[in-house]
């Protein structure tokens, strides 16, 4: 009797020892609120036409969300993470996606493709304490991080955040505003430790494909690739950082 309730014991240590070297975090913002606007304009032969609206829609300071964060711990100093999040929309039928099939959609949309899922991030990755991480997949881009640290309203769409412009369309690599590309598809992004206070990080985006047809049109490349390097230096509660970022986009016509 005293043998099995040791195994059992040492079972059930084991157990804990293993659920602690691995995690998952669910996390999320429900945004509701009422929206108010009035727009005025006039034709040439002045003609005016004044239209108010009002509703109650998601996305009023921040962008509904559902995300799951996971880390595995691969020992040595090793571990391995992902990042799921989708964007919720609690005052559409669609609760996520958009059921548009293309074309620009409302400005506190973040997804044009019309797919089912709107897919906010979704990457993988591998850290080595000491030394730094590399993640692969869909993920903010270094620009918008530094903005985001910068933000004097951490990004929210709200009047008086100078550093958001909010607005834009969307390329095929990535979805953007006005004032930069927030996010990137098919993005490998490396990061240093941060040591003395400084730290670096770097970003390669990449989806090219090459066609060759016998018609005039098609014939080509239909490339996007994007590049960006940012660091950054915190010394208490002082933080300097510089960035720059480049996206290009090469459409396969005549």
């Amino acid at each position: 009797m005293k043998k099995s309730l040791l195994a059992v014991a040492a079972i059930g240590a084991f157990a804990s020892a293993a659920q602690a070297q691995s995690s998952v975090t669910v996390y999320g913002i429900l945004d509701m609120g009422y929206y108010g606007s009035t727009a005025a304009s006039k034709t040439a032969a002045g003609v005016e036409t004044k239209t108010t609206s009002s509703s109650f829609r998601s996305g009023q300071e921040s962008t509904s969300r559902l995300g799951f964060k996971g880390n595995e711990d691969l020992g040595g100093g090793s571990s391995a993470f992902f990042t799921v999040e989708m964007a919720l929309r609690p005052d559409s039928a669609s609760l996520t996606g958009n059921s548009k099939t293309g074309g620009a959609v409302a400005a506190y949309d973040s997804q044009t493709s019309g797919s089912a899922v709107d897919n906010r991030q979704s990457f993988v990755g591998l850290k080595k304490n000491g030394v730094g991480s590399f993640s692969l997949g869909r993920q903010y881009t270094l620009g918008y991080e530094m903005q985001s640290a910068m933000s004097p309203t951490q990004n929210t769409i709200m009047p008086g955040n100078v550093l958001y412009a909010v607005g834009g369309t969307a390329n095929s690599g990535g979805d953007s505003d006005i004032s930069q590309n927030v996010r990137a598809s098919n993005a490998l992004i490396a990061r240093t430790e941060t040591i003395a206070g400084f730290r670096g990080n770097a970003m390669y985006a990449m989806s090219n494909s090459n066609k060759t047809n016998t018609g005039a049109v098609g014939t080509g490349t239909m490339n996007w690739s994007g590049w960006g390097l940012s660091a950054d230096y915190t010394w208490q509660k002082l933080v300097i950082g510089a960035t720059y970022q480049s996206f290009k986009t090469q459409y396969a016509t005549a």
